[in-house]
């Protein structure tokens, strides 16, 4: 193997490494989803069930107060840009079956692309050992 064509590969290898690093980030993310999504699953039927639960209620920055449910079966959920809507405790936890299979789904994805990108960084691995090996001779 040539001079380039060995910093070519190395260079690829760093590349690569990088990359698995964020797939194994992005798979932390989807983990936390995930947590977050049977919290609000569990909460969601703690409330339908009518048990009498202390909320934490998020303030923003890090705040909560605690409070209690008084209507466990009408939730408030963002659709985006800071638009909220009621729905029912029933539609609420669909939407949050939905959101886990496409959790599910995004981790499947990941876990696909992390073991391609770990076979080519090995196969690299390999060329590279061989060639620093026939180069020492």
């Amino acid at each position: 193997m040539e001079q380039k064509e060995m910093q070519q590969k190395l260079m690829l290898y760093q590349i690569l490494q990088k990359h698995i690093e964020t797939l194994k980030e992005r798979f932390a993310l989807l983990e936390n989803n995930m947590i977050e999504n049977a919290t609000s699953r569990q909460v969601i039927g703690d409330m339908k069930s009518g048990s009498d639960r202390d909320l934490l209620i998020p303030m923003g920055s890090g705040f909560f107060m605690h409070g209690k449910s008084k209507n466990g079966s009408n939730l408030l959920t963002n659709i985006g840009s800071g638009i909220f809507i009621t729905k029912p405790a029933e539609e609420a936890e669909q939407l949050l079956d939905k959101r886990k299979r496409e959790i599910e789904d995004a981790q499947e994805e990941l876990q696909n692309e992390l073991n391609r990108t770990v076979a080519q960084l090995t196969s690299i691995a390999s060329e590279l050992e061989v060639a620093m090996h026939h180069g020492k001779k």
